[in-house]
């Protein structure tokens, strides 16, 4: 849109709000080694959420040796599934590496993250793993969920107690739009221009 050129029809930008709007939603939780955890994220009664893309974050923390000492290697040990809690649908097929889906993916650990460190675990600078390549991309993934549904996220830590593994940290940003009323939005959107007439 030209700003200089188009005019903006506030009264209509103002109406189309009171029915949908873009919105946020975050979710994290905290997976323990060689376990899956499902965490939901309830999407209420406000209104239906058409998913249009979605970016995140994961740690990789494993033990490095007694005490326990604690080392990020910097390899994605969590995978995951999305599924609509009502209707139990399911978004992906198998178990996908968050590392090929979320950006910007891995995530450095806070030492002081009473999260993650816990029990005297210690964490040097020295094993903390490489820098990360933090690339912005959402991953575009358009998704209809009905209002009052609940949006369940199941993730696995590869990383077992009999291979050093140690909990591990996610979190997942879903961008939208909530519609309020759908018939209404849908009455508000982009009209089909009309037939010429020959």
């Amino acid at each position: 849109m030209n700003l200089f050129r188009d005019s903006l029809d506030l009264e209509k930008i103002l109406r189309l709000r009171s029915s949908q709007y873009v919105q946020a939603l975050y979710v994290e939780d905290v997976v323990e080694a060689g376990l899956e955890k499902t965490t939901p994220l309830p999407l209420s009664t406000i209104g239906a959420f058409l998913v249009l893309s979605f970016t995140g974050y994961f740690t990789c923390l494993r033990i490095k040796g007694a005490g326990p000492v604690l080392q990020d290697l910097g390899i994605c040990p969590l995978r995951m599934r999305i599924q609509a809690g009502a209707s139990t649908l399911e978004m992906f097929g198998d178990w996908v590496p968050m590392s090929l889906l979320l950006t910007p993916g891995r995530q450095r650990v806070n030492p002081a993250d009473p999260q993650l460190i816990t029990g005297g675990a210690t964490l040097a600078d020295a094993d903390q793993g490489p820098v990360p390549n933090q690339l912005f991309y959402p991953y575009n993934y358009q998704m209809p969920f009905q209002a009052n549904d609940v949006i369940s996220i199941s993730v696995k830590n590869d990383y077992d107690t009999a291979s050093g593994g140690w909990k591990n940290k996610w979190g997942i940003c879903f961008l939208g739009i909530r519609m309020r009323d759908i018939r209404k939005a849908l009455q508000q959107g982009p009209q089909k221009p009309a037939p010429k007439k020959i």
